[in-house]
């Protein structure tokens, strides 16, 4: 049997003069005090037979640009989310940098698909907390479009 997580949220509540903080159970958001990078979470249902590699290069060219380089959201000018102009950026915008909403998973760790918070968001695996599933068109990526993305990653997100 596993163990039962119980989220909860510190606030502090002012009662008459005196302050005192609270932990209100089930408010939803990542347990305080846990780094979800070390929780044991796991990707499920990956697509399998992937090509062994990908190069930054390819997969922003035929993915990347055409897809999440959109003017509703990673393009210069969208104060949302980082921009991804470049190949290159693949590495500098997601490679060790934390997501701002995994949970302290970075956005992508290289060769370590399940700590990489990007397959999480693109393969709907996300918390509801953790916001939508990318890309947030309503048309999710195919087997083949993720497979990108894994062969990038396992293969040192370079």
């Amino acid at each position: 049997m596993r163990p039962m997580k119980l989220r909860t949220c510190i606030t502090t509540l002012p009662v008459l003069l005196f302050p005192f903080t609270l932990a209100v159970p089930g408010c939803g958001g990542t347990p305080v005090g846990v780094d979800m990078g070390t929780t044991g979470r796991a990707l499920k249902n990956l697509p399998t037979g992937c090509p062994a590699t990908e190069t930054s290069d390819d997969l922003y060219s035929t993915l990347v640009k055409p897809t999440c380089a959109t003017p509703a959201c990673h393009v210069a000018g969208n104060q949302l989310f980082f921009s991804i102009g470049k190949a290159s950026d693949l590495h500098d915008q997601w490679v060790g940098k934390t997501s701002s909403e995994g949970g302290g998973l970075p956005d992508v760790t290289a060769s370590n698909l399940d700590k990489s918070f990007l397959m999480y968001k693109i393969t709907g695996q996300q918390t509801q907390a953790e916001g939508a599933r990318m890309p947030n068109t309503g048309v999710n990526l195919t087997d083949a479009q993720i497979c990108k993305f894994i062969a990038w990653i396992k293969g040192g997100a370079t």
